[in-house]
């Protein structure tokens, strides 16, 4: 998210921090000596209850756990979804009311519209983002116990006394921008708009601002600013 966040933390009322999420394969699933596979999969039914069900082509529901998150992948397309429970020893099941909300089981919904070949992998999604205290903040998806309250995720603080922070993306063509598919005019949603920048983006560049407590001998804080510009592999935009 482009200048979503408000941090206290900054005197600049107005000023608006970035958040950025990672969606991304987890390298310990379904493993096959050292490396982690697909689940091959059967295609996804829906059960008299209404929940979509997916058996593995192996028979086994082992690799699985309740509350995975899963990357399906057919033939036509691909859908996230939460494994809400598992049935036997080969079953597992997306019903409505996973703690995303991203499950939309039945007939007509996204698991049930994947085709064969299919199959499944465990991802897991992180965002960072600074909380209105200003505390940069690791949140990770689901992947985990069941938290109280069926809350989707788990929060860790990593810096505190954020006044700012940044997210860039470095174009195919190496020129920099706060919003890939902005256009010229850097505002989502408006007429020049360009959905296809989001297939060159190649690097992400980070900036963040920290603000001491204590002040110099000017009255003024101390502070710092970092900057680190990486490489993702098999990288994917989502303006949202």
């Amino acid at each position: 998210g482009n200048g979503i966040g408000i941090d206290n933390w900054n005197a600049n009322s107005s000023a608006r921090t970035d958040q950025v999420t990672f969606l991304f394969k987890d390298s310990t699933f379904n493993l096959v000596g050292g490396i982690s596979t697909p689940l091959q999969i059967n295609a996804p039914t829906t059960n008299s209850s209404g929940i979509d069900t997916i058996v593995p082509i192996s028979g086994s529901n082992a690799s699985c756990t309740v509350n995975d998150l899963y990357l399906i992948n057919g033939n036509t397309g691909a859908t996230l979804g939460v494994v809400t429970s598992l049935s036997g020893t080969n079953q597992v099941l997306f019903a409505n009311g996973d703690p995303l909300n991203f499950n939309l089981s039945g007939t007509t919904g996204t698991i049930r519209s994947i085709t064969l070949p299919a199959t499944m992998y465990k991802v897991r999604m992180i965002t960072y983002f600074v909380a209105s205290d200003g505390t940069l903040t690791r949140r990770e998806f689901v992947n985990g116990p069941v938290q109280a309250g069926n809350v989707g995720y788990v929060d860790s603080p990593l810096v505190y006394n954020v006044e700012d922070f940044q997210v860039r993306y470095i174009l195919d063509d190496g020129s920099l921008t706060d919003n890939p598919s902005a256009g010229p005019d850097q505002v989502a949603g408006t007429a020049d708009d360009i959905p296809a920048n989001l297939a060159r983006v190649r690097q992400v560049r980070f900036t963040i601002t920290i603000k001491s407590t204590e002040l110099r001998s000017d009255g003024q804080p101390y502070r710092e600013t970092m900057t680190a510009t990486y490489s993702t592999r098999n990288l994917g935009y989502d303006a949202t």
